[in-house]
C-alpha cells in the first residue's frame, strides 16, 4: 500500500494512461484499502452550469454560482453528486482536508446554492478501483502520487490543475513522453 496508506492523496494521470476518463486528470483519492479505492476527478468540468442544474431541480441558485460548471468526478454512478466546498457552517459535512469539506445531501446542496457559498464544486460520479486495480496501474506508471493542495481542489482553474500539480511535484509536463498506452 505504501504512499497511499494515508489518504487523501492526489493521483496525477501520466500521459500513458489513455483512458479518456482520466486523460490529464487529477484525482482526489479519498479511500484506499485492500478491497479497492475511490475518489473524485477534480479538473473535469462539464458543459452544464450550476444555474442550469439548479433550475432543473427547482432549486434557487445564487447569482454568483450560476456560471460555475458541474464537474465529472469519474465514470462510476455519474448521476450521483457530491459537493466539495469550503463552507464550515453547514451541518452535514465531512472534513476532507483543512478548509475542504464533502457534503452529499440535497438539503446541504440547496443551502450552499442559495447562499452562494464559494468556492464549491458540484461533482457528478466518482472514480473507483477494485481490489488490486489501482496497485497495478501504479506499478505500470499510470499515476503519480502527491499530497493534495486544498486550493487545487476548489480554486485552481480546471484547465491548469494538471500542469500546476505536476510543477509542484517538480515535474515538467512538457518533458513527459507517453509510453505504451494503459487503458
Amino acid at each position: 500500500m505504501g504512499e497511499l496508506e494515508t489518504t487523501p492523496k492526489f493521483l496525477i494521470a501520466m500521459p500513458q494512461l489513455q483512458d479518456s476518463n482520466f486523460l490529464h486528470s487529477v484525482v482526489l483519492l479519498l479511500n484506499y484499502t485492500h478491497i479497492g479505492a475511490f475518489g473524485f476527478v477534480i479538473n473535469r468540468p462539464t458543459s452544464i452550469e450550476l444555474g442550469q442544474f439548479a433550475s432543473s431541480q427547482n432549486v434557487v441558485c445564487h447569482h454568483s454560482l450560476v456560471n460555475i460548471p458541474l464537474f465529472r468526478g469519474g465514470p462510476v454512478e455519474p448521476h450521483r453528486c457530491v459537493i466539495l466546498h469550503a463552507d464550515h457552517t453547514v451541518v452535514e459535512r465531512q472534513s476532507v482536508l483543512p478548509g475542504v469539506y464533502l457534503s452529499s445531501t440535497e438539503e446541504t446542496l440547496q443551502t450552499l446554492l442559495q447562499r452562494g457559498s464559494v468556492p464549491l464544486r458540484l461533482v457528478m460520479g466518482y472514480s473507483g478501483w477494485g481490489p488490486g486495480q489501482l496497485d497495478k496501474e501504479l506499478a505500470e506508471g499510470a499515476w503519480l502520487i502527491g499530497d493534495p493542495n486544498p486550493s487545487h481542489i476548489l480554486q485552481t482553474a480546471p484547465e491548469t490543475t494538471w500542469q500546476q500539480v505536476l510543477h509542484e511535484l517538480g515535474v515538467d509536463p512538457q518533458r513527459l513522453v507517453p509510453a505504451s498506452g494503459i487503458h
